[in-house]
């Protein structure tokens, strides 16, 4: 800390006027008036605090007064000037030191003097500043001074007076993040939040606690309020829960890269703003070819004012059929008729065949991600990722019911999307479990470890009890074993028919089918076709028939010509990635299946790659569209 004496060059008498103080590694300005300043003899603007019986000089008003006596910033030879006298950059002290304060306006001046040389009235002052300072409820603050004194300030009353604070009251969270202004001066929330220490000695009520006796802070991050219109970085303390308040009981919650589900929509940990939609399917391959071509149209439709980024989720696990053997047990102890009993039993005896080999359930999910629309005001994105995805799911399911299809809608939307985030990370347990059952159980650990319920994560209600990840070729997930196999860019047909994913929607129990549509904007995509064929063409002509990579170019030129008649013809550019999840109890029945699958893709001229030892990156994908950068880890192409 740097101290200087005011003084007035042209007064007989050189008495100090004021003190500017000034802490460097914070770039803060404060200024302590004697308490009997005259306002006569005080510089300008500083005789307005001591008018009012104030003695010290707040930082920002602090700051006014040491511009008003440098070069001011929007100077317009600021460049020259700040070379000649040797400065890297705008420095409100070095500017003021350049002469010791002096400027054209006043006779002011400043002498550099020790603390030792500050008068007892000051230095008094120095031990009622504020030592530390710590959050309560109800917009109260326990804070600790230098003198020893520990005081309750209650706010509430000051905060319903004052505009400024009107949004501590609206947001009581934020007023969790009040930090300690340097040194001690008072308490703040954001530059034009500030509560002098003068008024929290005032106010606050005498607590018969030391700082030894309170409770340790708790941990805090750093954050900046910027502002550009002074040009100025403020640092701010965020104080975060303890880690005995947010620690899961469950580990791997905090591993499941989802921040928490509000208002149906997840927020991610890396700030991403996602909604998940159940579709009930439509049989295609079982319409007439007028009603085919009617639904590829609609759904055409559909894609060209969807999102950019859409995620379809196919989820495939064997059939319950208990409840309907039990329904039908039930109707064969109350018949009478012995040929009717005959029937119902070999019925029975046929439901249980089928079960036990054929009988699937499949799940189909629809995945949008928000993306942000250029000019968003800043502390709005929230609100406005809320609205534009519920606007999303709403236009999806209108297009959708043109295609056959029907959109399951829920009272409950958040527990709706917990429920499917259970199905698809907690295989087993969901078909031994229902989602309300785990909930219970949840809520029951919360109680019994005497851990308040309003603190459970939500992560909590579907993360699965273990993960193995140490092998290569697979991963454990509660008992059951994953693996997955990519689509190379390579590995697809050039010509499909309609319908041509149905072979892997319908490939089985256990096989679980993600695609990835991500469209691309047509204007750079036709810039970039343009500029990739006049490349090719110049190297065809300077290649021989003959050459290996003839064929290549020949055949390169072609489909870039293709992709840019359709391009032309109002059609759009999407990159397509297919993940492909095969689960099964066994790494045998596993191995198996992955074998199948290969066959099975091979047969219709398609070919598919193991994600070995990016088992970790593949899992993630299976998160709604978390996988965009898992998979460029997995280097999928596919187009």
């Amino acid at each position: 800390m740097k101290i200087f004496a005011i003084r007035d060059e042209s007064a007989q008498e050189q008495k100090d006027l004021a003190y500017l103080l000034y802490y460097k590694q914070e770039k803060q300005f404060y200024i302590e008036l004697p308490e009997n300043a005259d306002p006569w003899e005080t510089p300008l603007l500083l005789d307005s605090f001591v008018k009012r019986g104030e003695t010290t000089v707040n930082s920002y008003w602090s700051k006014i007064w040491v511009q008003q006596r440098i070069v001011p910033i929007d100077r317009q030879n600021i460049g020259e000037i700040l070379r000649d006298n040797h400065l890297k950059e705008y420095d409100e002290y070095e500017l003021l030191m350049l002469a010791m304060g002096r400027c054209a306006q006043d006779d002011y001046y400043l002498v550099p003097i020790d603390d030792k040389e500050l008068p007892e009235e000051i230095t008094k002052r120095f031990s009622k500043r504020i030592e530390d300072v710590l959050p309560l409820e109800n917009h109260c603050l326990l804070v600790f001074f230098r003198d020893g004194a520990v005081k309750k300030c209650d706010l509430q009353k000051h905060f319903e007076k004052t505009r400024a604070f009107q949004i501590l009251l609206k947001k009581p969270g934020y007023f969790q993040h009040v930090q300690m202004q340097t040194g001690g001066y008072g308490v703040a929330w954001d530059v034009n939040m500030t509560v002098s220490d003068a008024m929290l000695y005032r106010i606050g009520k005498s607590v018969p606690l030391t700082i030894e006796d309170a409770e340790p802070p708790p941990k805090s991050r750093n954050r900046f309020q910027f502002d550009l219109k002074e040009r100025k970085v403020t640092q701010f303390k965020t104080f975060l829960p303890s880690d005995s308040e947010t620690r899961p009981l469950n580990a791997l919650a905090d591993y499941i890269p989802i921040e928490r589900i509000e208002n149906g929509v997840i927020y991610t940990k890396d700030h991403r703003y996602v909604k998940v939609i159940e579709v009930i399917p439509v049989n295609f391959l079982l319409r007439s070819a007028q009603e085919q071509r009617n639904i590829i149209y609609s759904f055409i439709s559909y894609l060209k004012i969807a999102p950019s980024k859409v995620q379809f989720k196919v989820l495939t696990k064997r059939a319950d059929i208990d409840r309907h053997v039990e329904s039908v047990r039930k109707e064969l102890e109350q018949e009478t008729d012995p040929r009717c009993r005959i029937l119902q039993e070999d019925y029975l005896q046929l439901i249980r065949q089928l079960g036990s080999r054929e009988a699937i359930t499949r799940r189909f999910f629809l995945v949008f991600e928000h993306e942000p629309l250029p000019g968003t005001k800043r502390g709005h994105e929230e609100e406005e990722a809320i609205a534009s995805l519920q606007t999303v799911a709403r236009t999806a399911a209108n297009y959708l019911r043109q295609c056959g299809n029907a959109v399951v809608s829920s009272e409950d939307e958040d527990a709706a999307t917990a429920e499917v985030l259970y199905h698809i990370l907690c295989r087993k347990s969901s078909s031994e479990q229902p989602f309300a059952d785990k909930a219970k159980h949840i809520l029951a650990e919360y109680i019994a470890a005497d851990r308040s319920l309003d603190s459970i994560p939500v992560n909590e209600f579907y993360a699965p009890e273990n993960i193995d990840f140490s092998h290569g070729r697979y991963i454990c997930i509660d008992g059951i074993y994953y693996a997955y196999l990519l689509v190379p860019s390579d590995g697809y047909k050039a010509q499909v028919p309609a319908g041509w994913l149905s072979l892997l929607v319908n490939a089985g129990d256990g096989i679980d089918l993600d695609m990835f549509l991500t469209r691309q904007p047509k204007d750079r995509m036709i810039r970039k076709l343009g500029q990739q064929l006049r490349i090719n063409r110049s190297k065809i002509k300077e290649a021989s028939d003959t050459n290996t990579d003839f064929d290549d170019l020949d055949g390169a030129i072609r489909s870039g010509y293709f992709l840019k008649d359709g391009l032309s013809n109002n059609e759009d550019f999407y990159y397509l990635n297919l993940l492909i999840t095969i689960t099964a109890p066994s790494v045998e029945d596993l191995e198996w299946k992955c074998a199948e699958m290969k066959k099975l893709l091979v047969s219709q001229d398609m070919d598919v790659q193991p994600c070995s030892f990016c088992q970790e990156q593949a899992f993630l994908s299976l998160q709604p569209l978390h996988g965009a950068k898992a998979q460029a880890r997995c280097t999928s192409g596919g187009c």
